[in-house]
């Protein structure tokens, strides 16, 4: 089941490059190579770059510098013409990020090369002119030291506040949360406080990004549901879940590697349903080095 997973996950994948590098110099949009990938938008980004080691746009700018070199070596174009080609407004940018890729200006590097050394590629993807794929070893494919595992979760009630804005400004939502939830019920103290995340941060404005701030709610115990709060459920169901221990701003690694990477390891697909965090400690009196989160995917057999 394992192999089988991983075959399906690199074939779609594959297609997905396959198609960025023969559409180079069109638009690129995510929810268009989430369908080529077959994936859901939302866990598209975390796959994609689970598997290849960057984000879409990432590879994009370095595929494009790939073969800005090699016009330079290839061509007598004016290099502003090679800069627009590579998305660059102006010559100054082009350069600037050209001299960062490759260690030298434009100018030089016509002068002085003949081939074009391969970029830093995480999964060996690089440009080719007649836009076929060679060498795409899956990051998925390498060993793995994150530490999971599936286990199956009962429904859980939650009460939750909606946050708007950038995932990692749901601070204050937090606070609010918890001043009315235990305004209602001290007890809940003692109960899982997590974030359910709604939006594809490499596909929606920072600013229009949802996530909701929640506390588990035991059987029995009923809250008031004003100025914005609800009960919501997070269903039943098979869960993969892995332990992220040190700063929140690190945490988008670890969804990285833990959707991308080590859910298809396993033979498992994520499936419809919220995927979370449950903070278990709290960041206001834990030195960030000690903070521990636990994530949560809801996955079934490929």
């Amino acid at each position: 089941m394992k192999d089988d997973t991983l075959r399906i996950y690199r074939n779609r994948i594959s297609a997905v490059l396959t198609h960025i590098l023969q559409y180079l110099d069109r638009p690129l949009s995510l929810e268009a190579l989430a369908v080529v990938a077959m994936f859901s938008p939302f866990h598209f980004h975390r796959v994609f770059k689970g598997q290849v080691g960057e984000s879409v746009m990432d590879l994009v700018r370095r595929l494009k510098l790939e073969r800005a070199g090699q016009t330079l070596i290839d061509s007598d174009r004016q290099i502003v013409s090679i800069a627009l080609e590579a998305g660059y407004e102006s010559h100054e940018s082009f350069s600037r990020a050209f001299r960062t890729a490759f260690g030298e200006s434009p100018s030089r590097f016509r002068e002085i090369r003949k081939a074009v050394p391969p970029l830093p590629a995480p999964s060996g993807v690089h440009y080719s002119a007649d836009g076929r794929l060679v060498g795409f070893v899956p990051i998925s494919q390498r060993s793995s030291i994150m530490e999971g595992k599936i286990l199956k979760l009962e429904q859980r009630r939650i009460f939750c506040l909606r946050h708007v804005g950038p995932y990692p400004e749901i601070g204050p939502a937090f606070g609010q949360l918890y001043q009315q939830a235990l305004a209602q019920n001290p007890e809940l103290m003692k109960s899982e406080w997590l974030a359910i995340f709604h939006d594809d941060p490499e596909n929606t404005a920072p600013e229009k990004l949802r996530s909701d701030a929640c506390v588990v709610i035991p059987e029995g115990v009923e809250l008031k549901c004003e100025d914005g709060y609800r009960m919501d459920t997070i269903e039943a169901g098979s869960y993969a879940t892995t332990r992220h221990i040190g700063s929140y701003m690190n945490l988008g690694r670890t969804w990285q590697e833990f959707v991308g990477t080590w859910i298809p390891a396993q033979g498992q697909k994520v499936r419809n349903g919220y995927c979370f965090e449950i903070y278990i400690n709290d960041c206001q009196t834990t030195p960030e080095e000690q903070l521990i989160t636990d994530l949560y995917e809801p996955v079934e057999p490929v």
